[in-house]
This record gives C-alpha cells, structure tokens and sequence, in this order.
C-alpha cells in the first residue's frame, strides 16, 4: 500500500467513526467526546494535519496519481463537515459543566479547519465552518 493510500484509508476510517457515532439515535456522548477529541485537538490532531502536510499542501499533490489526491481532499472535506455536525451534536449533549470543554473543541475545530482548508486552497465557509464557531 503506498503512504496516501494509508492516508486515505486512515482519514476515510476517521470519517466513517464520526458519522457513525453521529447517526445513532441515542449517541454515546463518551465514544463522541473521544472521536472529537482525536479530530480537532490540535495536539492529539498530528496525522491528519501530517497526511495533508505531507500529499495536499502546496506542490506535493504531484508527486501522487490525481486520483488519489483527489479521494484524499475529498475524505478531508468530509471530514471537517463530520467533524462540525459531531461538535454540534456535542453541543447539544452536555451539561453545564462541560461549556468550557465544548468552547476548547469549537476553538481547536477552528483552527484545525482553517489549517486544513489553508492546505486544501478552500474557503473555511465552504467545508461548514460556522460563523459562530469563527468568533469564539
């Protein structure tokens, strides 16, 4: 398997786990809490910035077959949608003790989505990224 096949594999298995998490009727507030924290946490968030570091940004799409490249920006756009549908569903789901922990998701889905779309020339608007999510 080469490197952006993993990486697409590893970013569609990301994306299938949060809509997963999502569709159910009653979700598991813990397995979401961890899959979101796994997504945008910054410093847990490494491989998929990493993936896009590495076969998106800038010239390095063209050492890869076009296809892929292209099933691996579409997984990311997908995913940073998954990911704003999954903080909204969170969003819903907590108590008044976890306001604090929700803005710390909604700061760090920012700013891994304006990494993100930086690197996948898209304007952050496009993938979701709500505007009140941008002011906080």
């Amino acid at each position: 398997m080469k490197p952006i096949e993993v990486a697409i594999d590893e970013m569609e298995k990301k994306v299938f786990a949060l809509r997963q998490v999502c569709a159910k009727s009653r979700s598991d507030k813990k397995r979401l809490q961890l899959l979101l924290q796994g997504a945008v946490m910054v410093t847990v968030n490494a491989g998929p910035l990493e993936y896009a570091s590495s076969f998106i940004a800038g010239d390095r799409a063209k050492g890869h077959a076009q296809e892929d490249v292209a099933r691996l920006r579409a997984a990311y756009v997908e995913f940073i949608r998954r990911c704003g549908h999954a903080l909204e569903l969170n969003g819903r789901l907590i108590l008044a003790d976890q306001v604090e922990y929700q803005r710390s998701l909604q700061r760090d889905y920012r700013e891994m989505t304006i990494r993100l779309t930086k690197m996948l020339e898209i304007d952050p608007r496009s993938v979701g990224l709500r505007s009140q999510i941008q002011n906080h």
